[in-house]
């Protein structure tokens, strides 16, 4: 169990670092400047009382959520192809995959053309600097659509590999209550990417120049 743990510590500070480097390299420096304590302050250190005085919705903001979004999308589009010997399942071939095989007869494809539809999203978000009202439309589109998707997958597919779920007293279906839990949390989290979604465009609106 140590080794993963300190696998996924060692990722995600990565991860991290990722964002920040692509942040600092792809902002426009007069608007990273903002953010930056040489930003018309005359070298006074930077306080969290400032932090009300940053535009919430200026161009950098949304290039920063569009960076940090294809960082998880790309984390997200690894999940199929996590090997089954990470959960230490011994499947005789060390290239088989923790998800079931089958899905790949058309589930999994579907799944990376949305992930690419959303990262198109977010890239258009990156090169114009802007959340408009077409964007958050197509967002609420893809978001629904994903949603959906998820939900016929865990309802009607074998999800994990068979020889994994066999070590755990499964078939790989997702069932009971653990289904329940896993779908209210899918429409959570969607639900509430669409009211933030709202709130980032009219702010957007109300910080965007006449």
């Amino acid at each position: 169990m140590i080794w993963p743990v300190i696998t996924a510590v060692l990722i995600t500070f990565s991860g991290a670092v990722i964002v920040f480097a692509i942040i600092e390299r792809t902002v426009p420096q007069e608007e990273f400047a903002t953010y930056t304590r040489d930003a018309g302050r005359g070298g006074r250190p930077w306080s969290a009382a400032e932090l009300d005085q940053v535009p919430t919705a200026s161009g950098a903001s949304i290039r920063a959520d569009a960076i940090v979004s294809l960082v998880l999308l790309a984390l997200v589009a690894l999940l199929p192809l996590v090997p089954a010997s990470f959960f230490y399942v011994d499947s005789g071939d060390p290239g088989q995959t923790f998800v079931d095989p089958a899905l790949w007869s058309g589930w999994l494809q579907a799944f990376y053309v949305l992930l690419v539809l959303v990262a198109a999203m977010q890239v258009w978000k990156l090169v114009t600097g802007r959340f408009s009202g077409a964007m958050l439309g197509i967002e609420i589109v893809l978001d629904i659509v994903f949603a959906v998707y998820l939900t016929a997958l865990l309802t009607t597919q074998q999800v994990a590999h068979p020889e994994l779920a066999a070590q755990f007293g499964g078939d790989g279906s997702v069932t009971g209550v653990v289904l329940v839990i896993v779908l209210v949390v899918i429409w959570g989290v969607t639900v509430w990417d669409q009211w933030d979604s709202v709130r980032a465009w009219r702010r957007a609106r109300r910080t965007r120049p006449a």
